[in-house]
């Protein structure tokens, strides 16, 4: 999840739509539609690691990284 100009981007989703942040009751502030995966070992760690690494293919990604680049 990156969280950057209040925009909250799903970083293993292929879908660009920022996220919502909702209130539940039980659980406090949650992510709407977050990606979530358990992991099962160090290998599947480091190849979330290497999808969030790949995420400048993502538009959103390219897009805000290179606004900041301007600010």
């Amino acid at each position: 999840m990156e969280i950057y100009n209040e925009a909250v981007m799903d970083l293993l989703s292929s879908d660009a739509t920022p996220l919502r942040l909702l209130d539940d009751p039980e659980k406090g502030t949650v992510v709407e539609k977050l990606t979530e995966e358990t992991l099962r070992d160090k290998g599947h760690l480091l190849e979330l690691l290497a999808v969030c690494e790949g995420v400048e293919l993502n538009p959103f990604f390219f897009l805000s990284l290179n606004h900041r680049n301007w600010k």
